[in-house]
């Protein structure tokens, strides 16, 4: 069960997008102080090249926010 399930704080889904069938899905979840991402990508529609290659450019933008903040 996700921690936004948990806790019953909502989730956010990119508009147009169905869980159960979609190219790529997000879903945002806050737990106990942190912000938890969850990517969903339909591999058949988005290669998994590019699935990692997106997921390093997600990776590197919190990164980056999360210094500047500190």
């Amino acid at each position: 069960m996700s921690a936004a399930a948990r806790t019953g704080s909502p989730s956010w889904s990119v508009p147009g997008t169905d869980k159960r069938s979609c190219d790529f899905c997000v879903a945002l979840m806050r737990w106990k102080g942190t912000l938890g991402v969850e990517l969903n990508a339909d591999t058949t529609r988005l290669p998994e090249s590019e699935m990692a290659a997106l997921l390093h450019r997600l990776e590197s933008f919190v990164v980056g926010a999360a210094q500047s903040l500190s």
